[in-house]
C-alpha cells in the first residue's frame, strides 16, 4: 500500500494540494439538476475548470488535474501494476476505468481528483449507475456535504438501476443526515433485500432505529443492535468503523439490560 500511495503522490502531489488552487472562470453551475451535472461532466472532460455553486453555503470548484489529462487510464493502471503490484483488469471501457481510477484516488485521499474522474466517466457514459453512486458519496463526504447534489446523483443512479443496493444504502444515508429516519429505514431495507452484506445499509438502518427508539423502545433498540452486529461481521468493508460500532452496541446493550 505504501508503494501504491507513493506512486500516486508522485503523479498528483500531496492530497488536498490541488483543491487549494485558485481558478478564474466565468462558468458557474448550480448542480441542482441532472442536466447541469451532465453539463459539468462535459466541461470537465474538455479540461475546463468550473465553479460549482449549488447554494449559499455550498460552493465547489472542480479543477482538472494535469495528471488526469496527460496520463491515460491504460498507463495509469499498468504502471501501478508494475511499480506497486496493484492488479486491475485493463478493458476497453474507458468510462469504467475512469470510475475505478476515481475510486482508488478517493480511497487514498485525492478527493477532488477523484470527482474529476467520476465526471469524466459520466461524460463518456451517463448511464453508469455505480459512477452516479460514487458522485453521490463524494457530495455526502463530511468535508464536502452537499446533500441536495448527493440526492440528485443517487436518484439518477436509481433511475438507471432501481436495484442498485449501494445507491439505496446511500440514499438511506442522505435521509439520516436530514433526520428522516423512517425513510432511511425504508431505503436500507430495500438495499439489504438486494444485498444482505451491504455494510452501509446495515449501519444507517441501525443509526435510524437507534434514533427512533429514543432510548426506550426495546423493539427498535433490538433492531439497531442486530444491524450493528451485522456491521461487525462485515467490518472488512469499513475497518475504520470498529470503534463507533463498539460504542453503539454498548449503547444498545446498556438499554436492554
Amino acid at each position: 500500500m505504501k508503494k501504491l500511495f507513493s506512486q500516486i503522490k508522485k503523479w498528483y502531489g500531496e492530497p488536498g494540494h490541488h483543491s487549494n488552487l485558485q481558478i478564474n472562470t466565468d462558468i458557474a453551475l448550480t448542480g441542482n439538476s441532472i442536466e447541469e451535472i451532465l453539463l459539468l461532466s462535459s466541461l470537465i472532460a474538455q479540461g475546463q475548470s468550473v465553479a460549482f455553486i449549488s447554494g449559499p453555503q455550498n460552493a465547489h470548484k472542480i479543477i482538472p488535474h494535469p495528471t488526469n489529462i496527460s496520463l491515460s487510464n491504460d498507463d495509469f493502471f499498468r504502471q501501478l501494476a508494475k511499480i506497486a503490484g496493484f492488479q486491475h483488469e485493463i478493458t476497453n471501457n474507458e468510462s469504467e476505468l475512469w470510475n475505478d481510477r476515481g475510486n482508488l484516488l478517493y480511497e487514498f485521499g485525492w478527493k477532488l481528483e477523484s470527482v474529476e474522474c467520476f465526471l469524466r466517466a459520466i461524460a463518456l457514459d451517463s448511464n453508469l449507475s455505480p459512477t452516479w453512486v460514487n458522485l453521490g458519496r463524494y457530495f455526502m463526504d463530511p468535508e464536502i456535504m452537499d446533500l441536495a447534489v448527493a440526492r440528485n446523483c443517487l436518484e439518477r443512479a436509481l433511475e438507471i438501476n432501481p436495484s442498485d443496493d449501494a445507491a439505496l444504502a446511500n440514499m438511506g444515508g442522505v435521509e439520516v443526515a436530514q433526520k428522516n429516519f423512517k425513510k432511511a429505514i425504508e431505503f436500507c431495507a430495500k438495499s439489504i433485500e438486494v444485498n444482505n452484506d451491504n455494510f452501509v445499509a446495515h449501519y444507517y438502518a441501525g443509526v435510524s432505529c437507534m434514533a427512533l427508539s429514543n432510548g426506550v423502545d426495546n423493539n427498535l433498540i433490538r433492531s439497531a443492535l442486530s444491524h450493528f452486529k451485522s456491521c461487525q461481521n462485515l467490518l472488512s468493508q469499513k475497518p475504520d468503523a470498529e470503534e463507533i460500532l463498539k460504542r453503539y452496541i454498548k449503547w444498545c446493550n446498556d438499554r436492554l439490560e
